[in-house]
């Protein structure tokens, strides 16, 4: 909208104002809207120059990062962010419908989830201790009380020197664990209905989904020259989507060897699945060990000391019914969402290895 005023008070770009008039349609006006001011209240008056719209567009990444809350008063850039809080709001409302508890889990740990390793180690009074990777193990061990299951909506933190559109090193994931689930196909069946939601509430298509075995996957790969071992790569991903050109591909039945310790196995497979949205894996999920003994093998299997698991161990002694789950990356959603060719576009004060400030 545009404000017409007939005082001699000097505004500038920049300023914060609070007017008082009368609004009337005009189509020549932005957004049709015409305010004819009768008084102009002055709250607060820039110290520098702010920058106009077309510079703004012009930015680079970085500058905008820099300076993203001015960048926020163009309208395109306000609207990813406002996507971005849709997205949180209706995945924590899909979730509350479900019947799920929402949870917090600590974010200052005694050792890494997935195997100690890209962790960030922080001093902790006297201890060594580690910014949390994910609360995979916190909402595993909050189901032994027997709930049909749990939701969290946190930040992570993992130390990859990654410097590509897809990574970050502190990031947003929406995790969830299903309790009582006996076929892994419970838990996709979850997602499609959760995505499909909120496709619907964003006014969009219903989405498509594929889904094929990590096996049928990389013979499908090699015949399009691209050689896999025992996970996906970048490539893959991206192939994938070409060749079923479906916007959401669930792959499962992942190697053992390239899944957690928690995993549970399907002879040298798992009950595993990552889910693949535009050629990016955005959920990453499985069907957990749930029994005690076997879970205890495993966890050796992947040369970790069971001794420094002990406190995750105790739970299952104590018995804890079948279960199951995912992480969902909701900067990588959003990313895919609005077609962004970079991660760093959709959070709001991105992390990664060269970026500390703001």
């Amino acid at each position: 909208m545009q404000v017409v005023y007939e005082g001699n008070l000097k505004v500038k770009r920049g300023d914060s104002i609070k007017v008082k008039g009368v609004a009337l349609k005009d189509e020549r006006a932005p957004n049709g809207i015409e305010i004819r001011a009768k008084e102009i209240l002055m709250l607060n008056e820039i110290e520098e120059e702010s920058f106009d719209e077309w510079s703004l567009k012009r930015m680079s990444l970085d500058k905008k990062i820099k300076y993203r809350s001015i960048t926020m008063r163009i309208p395109e850039e306000f609207n990813t962010f406002l996507v971005y809080s849709k997205v949180l709001n209706l995945l924590r409302e899909f979730a509350l419908k479900k019947g799920l508890l929402e949870i917090v889990s600590p974010k200052v740990v005694y050792m890494g989830t997935e195997s100690g390793s890209e962790v960030f180690s922080i001093l902790y009074f006297d201890k060594e201790a580690y910014l949390a990777q994910s609360n995979q193990l916190y909402k595993q061990m909050i189901l032994a009380c027997g709930y049909k299951g749990v939701f969290e909506i946190g930040s992570y933190y993992r130390a990859e020197v990654s410097r590509t559109t897809r990574h970050l090193t502190e990031f947003r994931i929406f995790d969830v664990e299903l309790n009582y689930v006996e076929d892994m196909n419970e838990i996709l069946d979850f997602i499609k209905e959760m995505i499909e939601f909120v496709f619907k509430n964003l006014n969009l298509e219903k989405p498509e989904f594929e889904t094929i075995t990590f096996k049928d996957a990389k013979e499908i790969l090699l015949k399009n020259g691209i050689k896999i071992k025992d996970d996906l790569i970048t490539e893959a991903e991206g192939k994938l989507y070409e060749i079923f050109n479906k916007d959401f591909i669930f792959v499962t039945e992942f190697p053992f060897s390239s899944r957690p310790f928690y995993t549970m196995k399907k002879n040298e497979y798992s009950y595993s699945f990552d889910l693949l949205f535009k050629g990016l894996e955005i959920i990453s999920g499985a069907k957990r060990e749930h029994r005690y003994k076997i879970l205890y093998e495993q966890i050796k299997e992947k040369n970790i000391n069971p001794e420094r698991l002990y406190w995750y161990l105790e739970t299952f002694k104590h018995g804890i019914p079948p279960h199951g789950g995912f992480g969902f990356g909701i900067e990588r959603f959003v990313k895919q969402l609005l077609n962004k060719e970079n991660i760093r576009e959709v959070t709001l004060y991105p992390r990664d290895p060269d970026t500390i400030l703001p």
